[in-house]
């Protein structure tokens, strides 16, 4: 596979992810504080030391707290899926090359097997698969949780909308 194309793969599937990420904090957050403020998000959902797994967990909690939503670890384990497709592309793409070229036509080896090679078509396939269902299944969820936020249709992006204080109450 070329470079470009791993390049292009790589930028996909780590974008699809932060997006994903983000509902997942999202619905974090209006579980314990009762709705979305950028500073709990920015200063503890999005530290670089909350790790994906720990994100994970709280999801499935928060989910299974709900009773509307029947399969709380099902979403949980697709975040899971896409996390470790993620960290394929963000930390397993060194290229290793039989031919003795400069790596263009090399392939990526298996972190849990390293003799056998990571079949890349496949994960795109698996992610872009997971991502569709679960990101539609998130904004369904937030929508539920009364999460503010756009979505446009014609491009796929879901802006999150932050509440910083309390809605004036009606008359």
């Amino acid at each position: 596979m070329s470079r470009d194309i791993m390049s292009k793969y790589r930028t996909k599937i780590i974008e699809d992810f932060i997006n994903i990420e983000g509902y997942v904090c999202a619905i974090i957050c209006k579980q314990y504080l009762g709705k979305v403020t950028q500073d709990f998000m920015r200063e503890v959902l999005f530290d670089e030391l909350f790790s994906s797994g720990l994100k994970a967990n709280l999801f499935e909690k928060v989910l299974k707290r709900n009773k509307d939503i029947q399969k709380p670890r099902e979403y949980a384990d697709q975040f899971r899926q896409l996390s470790r497709y993620r960290n394929f592309f963000a930390h397993c793409n060194t290229t290793f090359s039989d031919d003795g070229t400069d790596g263009t036509l090399g392939r990526v080896p298996d972190p849990r097997n390293q003799d056998k090679y990571l079949n890349i078509e496949d994960i795109i396939k698996n992610f872009t698969e997971i991502y569709t269902k679960l990101s539609k299944d998130l904004i369904e969820i937030m929508d539920k949780m009364g999460i503010w936020f756009m979505h446009d249709d014609e491009t796929g992006i879901t802006t999150l909308i932050c509440e910083t204080k309390e809605l004036p109450k009606a008359p």
